[in-house]
């Protein structure tokens, strides 16, 4: 498999991704994602060659779209989930509060990011329309407003990005948290074989 870093925008990102025509495993989009012209291409596929992370464009044809890194993996979605509901995310963010500023540093790094995935038509548009800078080229992860008190949102959010990335500042917390960051049996491709099957 070829990994190349292709921005539309000519930016470069610090990622390595697969761009969304050049992914090769059967694969198809979650139901939740309804605007798949924000998607850029796949980040951090699994041992089975599956996405586990999408690389999303700062802009969707709704307007700003402050996910860089969206989770997609199924067994890391579930893992975040069932994480939440037993205080995951109070367990980040107690971490969290012992170094904001590094957590700040990395809202920073994501909005570097965002600003190198846009395209000369998204920078245009932004300097058309006033309104859409802050939420574009001010906020950190997520759309996260960093310059007061904030916290994790979400574990899926924190994941996604880390796998992203590559890099998290509390990264070895998420790891010890999620445990294998893959699941045993590439239940991506399980699934579909079941529902071309069925």
């Amino acid at each position: 498999m070829t990994l190349r870093v292709l921005v539309p925008g000519g930016g470069c990102p610090p990622v390595f991704y697969v761009p969304r025509d050049h992914l090769r495993v059967p694969w198809d989009y979650p139901a939740r994602i309804r605007d798949r012209s924000v998607v850029r291409g796949f980040c951090a596929l699994c041992s089975w060659g599956f996405p586990r992370v999408l690389l999303c464009g700062p802009v969707s044809k709704r307007g700003p779209f402050p996910t860089t890194f969206w989770l997609v993996c199924p067994y890391l979605m579930d893992r975040c989930s069932h994480l939440e509901s037993s205080g995951g995310v109070a367990r980040l963010e107690a971490r969290m509060e012992r170094d904001m500023e590094a957590m700040r540093d990395y809202h920073r790094m994501h909005r570097m990011v965002r600003r190198a995935l846009l395209t000369p038509a998204e920078w245009s548009m932004i300097r058309a329309r006033a309104e859409l800078a802050y939420p574009i080229l001010g906020k950190g992860m997520g759309g996260t407003d960093f310059s007061g008190v904030f916290g994790a949102k979400c574990l899926h959010l924190q994941v996604g990005s880390f796998l992203g990335l590559g890099y998290h500042p509390f990264g070895s917390h998420l790891s010890l948290e999620v445990g294998d960051m893959c699941c045993p049996d590439g239940r991506c491709g399980l699934s579909r074989g079941a529902m071309e099957r069925g």
